[in-house]
C-alpha cells in the first residue's frame, strides 16, 4: 500500500503547531483526497499573483490560498474584531465533505492533548474529524461560525485527543458541513489548574455492562440493514421491504417496497444506497430509484460500507467483495474472493473489517485492484465464530453481531482483544448501527418470521458511535428503475 512522506523530510513534532499547508507528499489518494483535481486557490484564483505564497504547491489538488490585505477589488482578511490579518498566511479552503489531508507526526509524550486553531467559517455546524493511526477512533471538532471565510478566529479550544508517543499518521477529514478555512491547528499537552498533565482517557468498558434494549416496533417480515439519517435524526431498516422508516413511537413508514435489501447507507444529499437481491440501488429523496450494479450479473448482495474516497464496498456472499468507485467514471471491481456477510470500513479509512470464523481486516488502497492479504484481529474458539452486521464506535472499537445468539461482541483492534458482549434480548439478531442526536444509541434488527418475533430494538449505551464515512454524491449508474 502506498504511503505518504513528510513534507519537510522529518515528521511534525507534537506538542506543536501543524501548519495546514505542510501536508505530506504523495499526491491524490495517498497524502490527500480532494473532490476535484484543481487547486481552486493557488491553481485558479491566485494565478495573477507571483509571490511565493501564490506559487506554493500550486500544481497539487489541495485547495490552498493565502491571506490578503484589503485593496481595490480585494476585501481582505480580518480577525473577528475587524482588524486586518497578517498578509501571506497560507490556508486550506473550499472544503467539502469527504475531503481529507494527511500528516506524518511524531508525538513526544503520551497524554491528553488540547486542540486549538486559527479558523474561519461562514457556515453554522461546520466540522472536521482528526484521526491518529495509533489512536482509537476519530475526534470530532466543531468549528466556530465567524461570519465569513475571511474573518478569522484564534479558537483556544476545539477539543481534546488522547495520544500515545511515537511516529504516526494524522488525517484531517472534512465533516458533513464544509465551507470552512484552516490556517493551522495546535496540539498541546493538557494540564489541570496546577499545571499537572491530564492522564490519557481510557475507554469506559464498564458502560458495556447492564445495557438493556427496548423494542421500538414489531412486524412480520425479516429485518436487515439498520441505518441512521443524521440530517433529520431518523432511523431506517431494510429487509423484505427495501427501505422502511421507523419512528421511536413505533410507527412504520414504507419508503421503498420489494424487492428487499440487506444493507443501507445515507449519502450527503440524503439519497440512500441499498444493497440486496436486485443489486446496488440508489434511492433519491424525490423517489427516483437508480440501479448502480445489477444483481443478475454478480448475484444478490448483503451489506455495504463506504471508504474514505467515497468508494462503496459491498459483499456478495456467494462470490466475494466488490468495490464501486465514486464519480461518473467510477469502476466496479471484484476486489476479494473471500466470502462474507457483514463488512465495515474503520474510522481511519485504512481497513475493511469482516467477521466470520475470525475477525479480520483488509488494508485499503484504492489504487490496487484487490484488497490483498487480511490480518487476523481475533480468532474465535471452535464453534463460536460467525458474524453478521457490524459497526465501529468513535474510539475505533469494532462491534459485530452474532446472529445465532443475538449478541453484540466488541473488539479492540489495537490490542486484539474482546472487550465485552451485549445481549440484544432477541434471537436471532442480524445487524446494528449507531445513531441519535449524540450518536450514542444502538439500533438493531432482530427476530425472524419463523419465530414470529421480527422487530427493531434500541438502547442508550453512553458510548459515541461512528456513523461511517459520508460517501460521494456522484456514482455511475446503469439506468433508473420503474
Amino acid at each position: 500500500m502506498a504511503t505518504s512522506k513528510p513534507y519537510a523530510t522529518m515528521p511534525i513534532t507534537l506538542p506543536g503547531r501543524i501548519e495546514i499547508e505542510q501536508f505530506d507528499r504523495g499526491g491524490e489518494g495517498v497524502a490527500y483526497h480532494d473532490n476535484d483535481r484543481k487547486n481552486l486557490g493557488n491553481g485558479q484564483l491566485n494565478l495573477l499573483f507571483d509571490n511565493p505564497e501564490a506559487l506554493f504547491r500550486r500544481s497539487e489538488g489541495v485547495d490552498l490560498s493565502f491571506t490578503k490585505l484589503a485593496q481595490e477589488g480585494v476585501a481582505g482578511d480580518r480577525d473577528i474584531n475587524g482588524q486586518s490579518e497578517p498578509e501571506g498566511a497560507i490556508y486550506l479552503g473550499w472544503t467539502k465533505p469527504g475531503e481529507w489531508i494527511r500528516y506524518t507526526v511524531h508525538v513526544q509524550k503520551s497524554g491528553r492533548y488540547r486542540i486549538s486553531g486559527h479558523v474561519a467559517s461562514a457556515n453554522e455546524g461546520a466540522s472536521c474529524a482528526i484521526t491518529f493511526d495509533r489512536n482509537q477512533g476519530k475526534t470530532l471538532i466543531a468549528l466556530p461560525r465567524t461570519g465569513s471565510g475571511h474573518r478569522w478566529k484564534n479558537d483556544k479550544y476545539l477539543g481534546h485527543v488522547d495520544l500515545v508517543a511515537g511516529d504516526q499518521t494524522l488525517t484531517i477529514e472534512v465533516g458533513d458541513i464544509g465551507g470552512f478555512n484552516i490556517d493551522w491547528l495546535e496540539l498541546k499537552l493538557d494540564t489541570d489548574g496546577e499545571g499537572n498533565e491530564s492522564p490519557v482517557r481510557r475507554f469506559p468498558v464498564q458502560r458495556l455492562r447492564n445495557i438493556h434494549f427496548r423494542t421500538v416496533a414489531k412486524f412480520d417480515w425479516f429485518p436487515e440493514g439498520p441505518a441512521y439519517r443524521k440530517s433529520d435524526n431518523r432511523f431506517f431498516f431494510s429487509g423484505a421491504n427495501a427501505l422502511t422508516r421507523v419512528d421511536l413511537n413505533g410507527e412504520l413508514h414504507a419508503v421503498l417496497l420489494s424487492p428487499g435489501g440487506g444493507g443501507v447507507h445515507f449519502l450527503p444529499d440524503d439519497s440512500a444506497l441499498i444493497i440486496g437481491q436486485t443489486g446496488l440501488r440508489r434511492v433519491y429523496p424525490d423517489g427516483r430509484v437508480a440501479l448502480l450494479v445489477d444483481g443478475k450479473t454478480i448475484g444478490p448482495g448483503n451489506d455495504l460500507s463506504i471508504g474514505i474516497h467515497g468508494e462503496i464496498y459491498f459483499s456478495v456472499p456467494n462470490d466475494g467483495i466488490y468495490r464501486l468507485t465514486a464519480g461518473q467514471d467510477g469502476r466496479l471491481q471484484r476486489v476479494c474472493g473471500d466470502r462474507c456477510n457483514g463488512l465495515e470500513v474503520d474510522p481511519s479509512g485504512k481497513y475493511l473489517y469482516v467477521a466470520g470464523s475470525r475477525v479480520q481486516r483488509y488494508p485499503l488502497d484504492i489504487a490496487r485492484p484487490d484488497l490483498g492479504k487480511p490480518e487476523v484481529i481475533y480468532e474465535f474458539p471452535k464453534g463460536q465464530g460467525g458474524g453478521d452486521g457490524c459497526a465501529f464506535d468513535a474510539w475505533g472499537n469494532f462491534y459485530s453481531m452474532h446472529f445465532r445468539t443475538g449478541t453484540i461482541r466488541i473488539f479492540d483492534p489495537h490490542q486484539k482483544t474482546l472487550l465485552g458482549e451485549i445481549p440484544v434480548g432477541v434471537v436471532p439478531a442480524s445487524n446494528l448501527t449507531f445513531g441519535g442526536s449524540d450518536q450514542s444509541q444502538l439500533f438493531v434488527t432482530a427476530g425472524a418470521p419463523k419465530t414470529k418475533n421480527c422487530q427493531v430494538r434500541i438502547a442508550d449505551i453512553g458510548i459515541q458511535g461512528f456513523l461511517g464515512h459520508p460517501g460521494d454524491t456522484s456514482y455511475p449508474m446503469l439506468h433508473f428503475l420503474d
